[in-house]
């Protein structure tokens, strides 16, 4: 017991341990995960969209070249020209690369990335709330996250969460004593959050600023700092993480967009798009030109729901609460938040993490939807309510074997209900649709692997399919050894047979969601699944 004992003490005494031992705690549920749930497999466009980024960074490289066949190549958020790159900010990218880079698996960074997300929610909250509360928030987040599609993807909102939780325990600190540790842990979470969610980061940086400025102010005004001592210990710190950073993503930008305040996401808006991802905008633009009919059946058919978006904004705006809710809180903390709603609101130390939360929500309202992932900048402040609230039922208990028994329960509750996997993770149909898309992947995978040389793979829809592009490739698509490309009529195979004279042609016919033929081109459907 004096081994515990001095555990114990460890725990509650040092953030940095408590945040270690939480992190250990989340990575340790994700690998048990793995005797019932094998590692994921990329199913949404954004993913393969990321996977393409880590593999452009782990080659060395910020952008591809144009191929000079692209228009075959073309496939949802990548952008084409003036290069090949995602569409999506480097941060997800890179973490993956880093992935890629020493463990050999892009999703080893997902699995360390939550972990490291829990630890660094366990410091955020140590500066919010009593170490034992601190550590029981990072715990909750290691059970609520954990089997999530933040860690069963390569697209969650983990790189973000990251960030927002550096961004929220610097500020609390901060706060409290100006010091150049918190202001470069508040700066470098800036930096991550502009790299992974641009806007979402934005507002949340900015409110956090504002809250920092006033507080700032007020210390000088009543004495306790000077501003030249305020600039040494804040300004100067943030500024030497963020001017780094700026020129890092301008540098980016113009070697993928060539210019250096072109965002690639906004290129790509540009080429694609038609509604603006925003609701401020109530029409479309013009539509864009498109070589295949299945970007027209995307952004054009399906986009026709952006306008249902913008005549029932409070429907989807309930909605969109109501998934953040159940994603972020198991139901016995929200029995737990609802029961102590009036004590968390009088909470003194609760009122500016309730403030920037509503805030928040209200400056992401202007989008049109709010998945998990967009909220993610905040997922920091949502486990805090969490903690303080579990911390206010327990209370209403006496001390001793009372409070433990209620404690037990809250626990066994929180482990053994099931979530509801609507709002854990994607709709139910998209679940069927990415079973039946990775089960014929790799179905043609394995036929392909079987087969000498180099293989080159013409898709073809016999009519558009809602989230099942085929047309995937890596970041050097001549030095694949599996290239896939749209067939297209009007003597254009011909061209890509002619560029690629050694790889055997291959004909890919998708029907619907289940059925699809594989045969090598100009040969007789022989082989059917």
């Amino acid at each position: 017991m004096s081994w515990v004992n001095r555990g114990f003490i460890l725990l509650n005494r040092y953030a940095v341990v408590a945040s270690i031992f939480v992190g250990v705690v989340a990575l340790s549920l994700r690998l048990l995960l793995l005797l019932v749930i094998a590692r994921p497999q990329p199913f949404l466009d954004d993913e393969f969209s990321y996977l393409l980024a880590a593999d452009t960074f782990s080659h060395g490289r910020l952008t591809n070249p144009t191929h000079p066949m692209w228009i075959h190549f073309e496939t949802f958020h990548e952008l084409m020209h003036p290069t090949y790159a995602s569409r999506y900010p480097p941060g997800m990218g890179l973490m993956l690369a880093l992935g890629q880079v020493v463990f050999h698996d892009p999703w080893a960074a997902v699995l360390v990335g939550m972990a490291v997300l829990c630890g660094l929610i366990t410091w955020a909250l140590w500066g919010w709330l009593p170490p034992r509360w601190a550590i029981a928030g990072g715990l909750i987040a290691a059970l609520q996250l954990t089997g999530s599609y933040w860690s069963e993807s390569y697209w969650g909102g983990t790189l973000a969460a990251i960030g927002g939780a550096l961004v929220a325990g610097a500020l609390a600190r901060l706060m409290r004593q100006p010091a150049a540790a918190s202001s470069l842990a508040f700066g470098l979470g800036l930096a991550i959050l502009a790299n992974s969610r641009p806007y979402e980061g934005l507002v949340f940086g900015a409110l956090c600023t504002v809250f920092l400025l006033v507080r700032l102010r007020l210390l000088v005004q009543r004495g306790y700092q000077s501003y030249s001592g305020l600039v040494r210990s804040v300004g100067l710190p943030i500024a030497y993480v963020l001017l780094p950073t700026l020129i890092w993503m301008a540098t980016y930008n113009y070697r993928v967009t060539g210019s250096p305040l072109l965002m690639p996401y906004k290129l790509y808006e540009r080429q694609y798009t038609s509604w603006s991802p925003f609701l401020l905008s109530n029409k479309p633009r013009p539509e864009p030109r498109y070589n295949h009919e299945i970007f027209h059946f995307y952004w054009v058919v399906m986009a026709m729901g952006q306008q249902s978006y913008r005549d029932h904004i409070l429907y989807n705006h309930l909605k969109n609460i109501l998934e953040l809710i159940f994603f972020f809180l198991p139901l016995p903390v929200l029995f737990c938040v609802l029961l102590g709603g009036k004590n968390l609101i009088r909470n003194r130390r609760l009122r500016i993490p309730l403030a920037l939360l509503l805030l928040f929500y209200l400056g992401l309202a202007v989008e049109p939807n709010l998945f998990p992932h967009y909220f993610a900048p905040a997922t920091v402040l949502v486990f805090l309510i969490a903690a303080a609230a579990v911390q206010d039922f327990l209370s209403r208990f006496a001390p001793g074997k009372s409070r433990m028994i209620a404690l037990g329960v809250l626990c066994c509750c929180m482990v053994s209900l099931p979530r509801d996997p609507f709002f854990q993770s994607p709709p139910p149909q998209l679940l069927l649709h990415r079973r039946e898309f990775i089960a014929n992947r790799n179905f043609v995978l394995k036929k392909l692997e079987n087969e000498p040389g180099q293989i080159l793979v013409f898709v073809r829809y016999q009519k558009p399919l809602f989230e099942e592009e085929w047309v995937h490739n890596d970041a050097d698509i001549d030095g694949s050894r599996i290239v896939w490309a749209h067939a297209m009529p009007g003597g254009k195979d011909e061209e890509l047979l002619w560029y690629y004279p050694n790889r055997r042609a291959w004909l890919l016919e998708l029907y619907d969601y289940s059925k699809l033929t594989l045969v090598p081109m100009n040969a007789e459907r022989d082989v059917a699944h």
